[in-house]
């Protein structure tokens, strides 16, 4: 995948996971430019696969807090 999950470093991405523990972000080289990735990890509190790719740290935290809330209204 050529994903780098050591860059935690980038701005924004040590924010995200301290946000969201549940989640391990990192980045990847795409067709437009660097992008963010978060994928659940096994054991969260929700399990299932849930990734968001976006080149945008306000997008990606308003994607995980729309899929918490709404993992909320179905529990």
């Amino acid at each position: 995948m050529g994903s780098d999950f050591a860059g935690l470093n980038s701005p924004g991405l040590g924010e995200l996971a301290a946000e969201f523990p549940g989640y391990d972000f990192g980045t990847q080289q795409t067709r437009d430019g660097m992008s963010i990735i978060a994928v659940r990890q096994r054991g969260s509190d929700r399990p299932g696969l849930c990734v968001v790719i976006t080149a945008d740290v306000e997008e990606m935290r308003h994607a995980l807090r729309e899929g918490e809330r709404q993992a909320g209204l179905a529990g």
